[in-house]
């Protein structure tokens, strides 16, 4: 579906490319590409980065835009860069799940896994429905040893998407704690 969500973008841009939400999408959807559609980082970054210049030219300062090039910065392990650009996108719409969300990935590859469970919580308040996000909240809870509610929030991982791999993986590592 991620290469379908590709060339409808692209569709949408050729109907209307003065609309800034659309190159973002086609961002994040060409970011995506690299892990569900097996494109390499290295040749997708600078797609990214022309498509969010345009955003920047129609509209500066667009929330999403920045969020966006916070998780190109995270994908290429530029760090700082990466929780710079989420913080600011945050400043300006905190109520971003996505961001919230990555910026939590962000601090549990760097070993906060308090900090990583803060993001993951406010992000499953902002999109109760995200199963991705309860998986990295159950995978935080572990890290904190906090397995009782870790239980839960696996478990809600599980509810949301039966048919993924994810909920029964991270819920097996219970065991492990």
């Amino acid at each position: 579906s991620n290469l379908r969500a590709i060339d409808l973008y692209q569709r949408a841009l050729e109907a209307d490319p003065g609309f800034p939400l659309t190159y973002v999408s086609l961002a994040e959807a060409t970011i995506n590409s690299t892990h569900l559609n097996g494109r390499k980082l290295v040749a997708v970054a600078p797609e990214v980065t022309t498509l969010l210049d345009h955003v920047d030219a129609l509209s500066p300062d667009l929330p999403e835009s920045i969020a966006a090039r916070g998780w190109l910065a995270a994908e290429q392990y530029r760090t700082e860069d990466a929780r710079a650009l989420m913080e600011r996108a945050l400043v300006l719409n905190p109520n971003d799940a996505d961001t919230q969300r990555r910026l939590g990935e962000l601090h549990s590859r760097t070993g906060q896994p308090r900090a990583a469970l803060d993001r993951y919580t406010l992000a499953s308040q902002l999109d109760p429905l995200d199963f991705m996000t309860h998986v990295r909240r159950c995978l935080s809870l572990q890290d904190l040893a906090e397995y009782v509610a870790a239980e839960a929030a696996c478990a809600r991982a599980r509810e949301l998407n039966a048919t993924s791999f994810y909920g029964p993986i991270v819920t097996s590592y219970l065991e492990f704690g």
